[in-house]
């Protein structure tokens, strides 16, 4: 903006002097004009009047120059008073906006800043978060591993009591020593829920009223179990 005003100053003042050069060429032509005229005439009057004619057009067309030049120089001088007018106008408000876009820029810089403050956080937490997945996921996998080993060990004692309580009735079911006969060796099996057991043992009587009974066995958990018991009859 500032550039086009200054390119129009110039041009009027380029314009004005072209003027003022071509009414100049202007006023030789008619000087020359005039002095071929009278140089034609020869009359010393009409000569001196003819002069004092082309003079007082002369003299017009310069005051009419004059006024044209003050005009012309007047409009300069208003457009160069109106150009810094507007120069500095244009500075007031190129140095307002350039203050804006300052205050913009840190206002910018300062939300940059907090977006990439929370973005660490974020990715501080994010990995906090990962790391505690991995954490409760190893935990999970150990809880995991635990409940299979005790579910195993709850089966395994699950078939060792029914194993056990196999061998119990196997050894139940052992026949006994009857009255007056001295001895009596006896066999006898079991099953319980899934698991057997077999026994044998011997029996005798230890006198008139006083029976010994004892017995071993075997289960399919290949565990073996001993019992002894002994009666008094009255």
């Amino acid at each position: 903006m500032i550039d086009a005003r200054q390119t129009a100053a110039a041009n009027a003042q380029q314009e004005q002097a072209d003027t003022q050069q071509q009414q100049i060429t202007d006023q030789q032509k008619q000087i020359d004009a005039t002095q071929k005229t009278v140089s034609a005439l020869g009359d010393a009057q009409t000569s001196a009047h003819y002069q004092e004619m082309v003079n007082a057009r002369l003299s017009a067309q310069n005051d009419a120059n004059a006024r044209t030049a003050a005009e012309q120089k007047q409009k300069i001088d208003t457009l160069a008073t109106n150009q810094e007018t507007q120069q500095h106008i244009d500075s007031v408000q190129y140095g307002e906006q350039i203050q804006r876009l300052a205050q913009d820029s840190t206002q910018t810089h300062e939300q940059i800043d907090s977006l990439t403050q929370d973005a660490t956080q974020t990715h501080q937490q994010l990995s906090n978060t990962q790391k505690r997945v991995a954490d409760n996921s190893q935990q999970i996998n150990t809880l995991n591993n635990h409940f299979s080993s005790l579910k195993n060990e709850v089966e395994d004692n699950r078939k060792e009591a029914n194993a056990g309580t196999a061998s119990a009735i196997a050894i139940a079911s052992q026949p006994q020593v009857k009255t007056g006969d001295l001895m009596m060796v006896s066999a006898g099996a079991g099953t319980f829920n899934g698991e057997s057991a077999v026994s044998v043992g011997t029996s005798f009587n230890a006198g008139t009223h006083t029976v010994l009974k004892a017995g071993i066995s075997a289960d399919t958990q290949s565990d073996f179990g001993a019992g002894v018991g002994v009666g008094y009859s009255f």
